[in-house]
């Protein structure tokens, strides 16, 4: 026999700490490995090579959710100069939607 009726979570109306670092951190994890969070260099081997050498020694760094294909050019994906920025807006996006599911429920 099945109960009809349904039960509420009173914790589920509870901002919790945990839950919310948990949901950042999959948040931003999921924007890591997206095209989002990466400048495309696509060219010729002998003319990226240089350019990519340059980049580098500045200070960019090759993304490592995404490995460097080649077929007909080369073409290698390097983290966003601005990926600190970025996360944490995805951070804030990530508080904001789930203290208004938290909203949603108490009503």
């Amino acid at each position: 026999m099945q109960n009809k009726n349904q039960h509420v979570d009173i914790n589920s109306f509870i901002f919790q700490q945990a839950e919310l670092d948990h949901r950042i951190e999959q948040a931003q994890s999921l924007y890591r490995r997206s095209y989002n969070s990466v400048d495309i260099l696509s060219k010729p081997a002998s003319l990226l090579i240089p350019e990519l050498q340059k980049l580098i020694l500045s200070g960019r760094r090759i993304s490592p959710n995404f490995s460097a294909s080649h077929t007909m050019s080369l073409t290698v994906y390097l983290e966003k100069e601005n990926l600190d920025v970025l996360l944490a807006e995805v951070a804030t996006e990530t508080e904001v939607k789930y203290r208004s599911e938290l909203e949603q429920k108490k009503e």
